[in-house]
């Protein structure tokens, strides 16, 4: 597999050890290339509108408790998942944060695994990604402010999505033009 074939990351946190930890992770993956890094919301703006990227993984240290980073994220690059990794475990906070704009959540808490098919399934478009472990947090908590519906169905349907394994390991969509010889249509 050729650097151009990889999927691009862009990693974000204010802390240097996280940033570098990130960095060695995704590099020591043979699907992803990392392409940049930032340690404030003034670098992630500054670095996403030179070099876009296919994934977005980025700390919710970065934005505020209003999440207007990420929904500003979000409406500038609407196609782009973006993956935040927590600290936050409190569910109506977890629920806020996806409707936000974040395509999946993943505890910092979790295993590496967890990151690595949380990952692999927000680059499959699944929607309201969520670890095993924020999902728990946010299925077993009531709801104090009245969520979106759509927002209780994506948060039900991730609890749900554990019970099973979904094949996404390995997952690669691929595109190729087809050709037909000329004689071949002949016959």
């Amino acid at each position: 597999m050729n650097s151009t074939e990889k999927i691009s990351v862009f990693v974000a946190d204010h802390r240097s050890a996280v940033l570098t930890g990130l960095y060695q992770w995704f590099d020591s993956q043979e699907r992803y290339r990392v392409i940049g890094g930032a340690q404030n919301v003034d670098q992630l703006f500054a670095a996403l509108s030179q070099r876009p990227s296919d994934l977005i993984v980025m700390s919710s240290d970065l934005f505020d408790n209003d999440f207007v980073v990420l929904r500003e994220l979000r409406r500038c690059l609407p196609y782009v998942p973006i993956l935040i990794f927590t600290t936050i475990d409190e569910a109506n906070a977890l629920r806020t944060v996806q409707s936000a704009g974040a395509t999946g959540i993943i505890s910092a808490k979790d295993e590496m695994k967890d990151f690595e098919r949380v990952c692999s399934r927000v680059l499959s478009g699944a929607p309201g990604v969520m670890s095993q472990r924020v999902a728990a947090i946010c299925g077993s908590a009531p709801v104090e402010e009245a969520p979106a519906p759509e927002l209780v169905l994506r948060v039900e349907e991730a609890v749900r999505s554990f019970g099973a394994n979904p094949p996404y390991q390995g997952v690669r969509i691929s595109v190729r033009p087809g050709t037909q010889r000329a004689d071949s249509r002949q016959q």
